[in-house]
């Protein structure tokens, strides 16, 4: 466990290595606002005993000028300070969301069945704001800080020995006191994390179901799962919040026993003529920086025990395995898909496909059948690769799929799914994704797609909402057809698209597949009797192996 803490230390302080430049000015600044800062106690000494004690006007201005001077250059330099470490602190901020939502993107597609968007968002967030106060005012404080801390003690030794003893003593008692509240914290801050994420996930479950909850009558089983989801991460925060409250009264309550200490110790010498007014006064601004600077680090310990937990999580994030995108790009045309004794199982360990072979070559037109769970829609996440078989192969023209490149295999397949994603963005938008298509081809394919009612600039341009909220089913299963047809690639597989469709759309459907050139290989997934009947080659799938038939009825 501790190894891990030091590997999360490393990278956490690896983050920080390209800012080398603007570290180096911000320190150079804290080393002159440090040194600045030494020479306080000594004004301080001086515009007591020289100035007030003596009576000397002359003396306590001069001296007044001086710390306004020594406060006008720190203000002065802690703003350019502040400047760069806030520009740090967003850009480190920034290159971690940028390095989670790459990763997100080529991360394999079984991360996602188990975590849903409100989960993953609070999570990315949470972490990243968290590891990016590694940049934060103490960090850069504390190696400064170990300037006053040997300033102030040179300092207090000079005036007195004595006290400086009583000063000594506060170490190692603020010492014992925060590794005792930082380890509490730790603790508290790991199960925070932990049920806040339970309570992000769930939250976004019951977003996602808030029509079946309306529905099937859930809202008060719900209201109490929420109750309890909500008070157990609420609790915890409540300890997180209860600790820092209370390793902030120890804090206090040892300074305020150490003035008192100072003061009561210090007066004695000051009556014996062992110290001087001002030299005591001067003793207590470098009491300051002994014990501020062990406050500041005895903090930072205790700061990183809230960072932790985050930086774990995150970084054992980044090492969840993604797609294997190597490989050489596919440019010659699709002329076989070949499936070759191919075994699948998902984490149950439980077999969804047994030795599976079939050989689809350019030009079929495929239709898979069988009950519901056999494995129909596995077989194309199989050539999607969104997961790869536990044994056996998936050929391309006699290649091994894993030999091309992910990026250039995808972009030879379209799929219409049974789930359509639509982004919150215009219609026009989600049809083309990305791509410029001509107003003439994009009202063909609107047409094609039974999507007349959108051959209108203004309403092409309209937004669909979250996932086509503002759509039917049937059209949001329309505009998935018309990106095919915008696309326009070798493979087109369709996943029971006709379940959401009128019968004119359907029909539509049925046309694009037998209009489709010979160069084009399309898969569908069906139960319409209909639609089989458009298939060459039917592959039944059933008791985990399948079964391939010429179709003698195809039209």
């Amino acid at each position: 466990m501790e190894r891990k803490k030091v590997e999360v230390v490393k990278k956490l302080t690896g983050l920080l290595r390209p800012f080398r430049g603007k570290i180096v000015t911000i320190l150079l600044c804290l080393i002159c606002t440090a040194f600045l800062n030494l020479l306080i106690p000594l004004c301080t000494e001086s515009l007591m005993d020289r100035g007030f004690l003596n009576n000397n006007f002359h003396v306590v201005v001069n001296v007044s000028l001086i710390l306004l001077t020594i406060q006008f250059i720190n203000i002065l330099l802690g703003t350019i300070k502040e400047k760069i470490r806030i520009s740090i602190e967003k850009d480190i901020i920034s290159n971690l969301s940028e390095q989670a939502y790459q990763h997100l993107l080529k991360l394999k597609i079984n991360y996602f069945d188990n975590k849903n968007s409100a989960e993953i968002l609070q999570n990315t967030l949470t972490d990243t704001m968290k590891i990016g106060s590694i940049a934060s005012p103490q960090l850069f404080l504390a190696v400064t800080q170990i300037l006053n801390f040997i300033g102030g003690i040179i300092g207090l030794l000079l005036i007195s020995w004595k006290l400086s003893f009583l000063v000594l003593l506060f170490i190692p008692l603020k010492y014992i006191a925060v590794c005792f509240f930082a380890k509490q914290r730790l603790k508290a801050t790991e199960n925070y994390i932990d049920s806040y994420g339970d309570y992000a996930k769930w939250y976004g479950n019951v977003l996602a179901g808030m029509r079946e909850i309306r529905t099937l009558d859930l809202s008060k089983k719900k209201y109490a799962e929420f109750k309890r989801k909500c008070n157990e991460f609420l609790e915890n925060r409540r300890k997180m919040m209860w600790l820092d409250t209370m390793d902030g009264n120890i804090n206090t309550l040892l300074v305020q026993i150490l003035i008192a200490a100072i003061y009561i110790y210090g007066a004695n010498e000051v009556f014996n003529f062992q110290i001087s007014v001002g030299g005591f006064f001067a003793f207590i601004s470098f009491s300051g920086y002994v014990t501020d600077p062990i406050a500041l680090f005895m903090g930072i310990f205790y700061s990183f025990s809230d960072i932790i937990p985050s930086s774990k999580r995150y970084f054992e994030f980044l090492d969840l395995e993604e797609e294997d995108n190597r490989g050489g790009w596919l440019n010659e045309d699709i002329e076989k898909i070949e499936f070759e004794n191919v075994n699948f199982c998902y984490k149950s360990n439980e077999e969804i496909l047994e030795n599976v072979s079939f050989v689809i070559n350019k030009g079929d037109r495929i239709a898979i059948i069988g009950e519901n769970g056999v494995g129909k829609t596995t077989i194309l996440l199989l050539l999607l690769r969104f997961y790869e078989p536990n044994c056996g192969r998936i050929l391309i023209n006699g290649k091994d799929i894993r030999n091309y490149m992910i990026t250039s295999y995808r972009k030879k397949i379209s799929v219409v799914s049974q789930r359509v994603y639509l982004f919150n963005d215009t219609l026009r938008n989600n049809i083309c994704l990305g791509e410029n298509l001509e107003k003439a081809q994009l009202y063909d394919i609107l047409r094609k797609s039974n999507l007349t009612e959108f051959c209108d600039e203004n309403k092409l341009d309209n937004l669909v909402g979250e996932n086509g909220i503002m759509l039917s089913g049937g059209q949001v299963q329309k505009i998935a057809l018309a990106r095919t047809l915008a696309q326009n690639r070798e493979i087109l597989i369709f996943d029971e698209v006709t379940s959401n469709m009128d019968k004119i759309s359907q029909e539509n459907v049925s046309e694009l597949i037998r209009s489709k050139k010979k160069q084009n290989i399309i898969i569908w997934v069906t139960h319409d009797p209909e639609f089989l009947k458009l298939a060459d080659k039917i592959i039944v799938v059933e008791n985990k192996r399948l079964v391939v038939k010429n179709n003698k009825e195809r039209r």
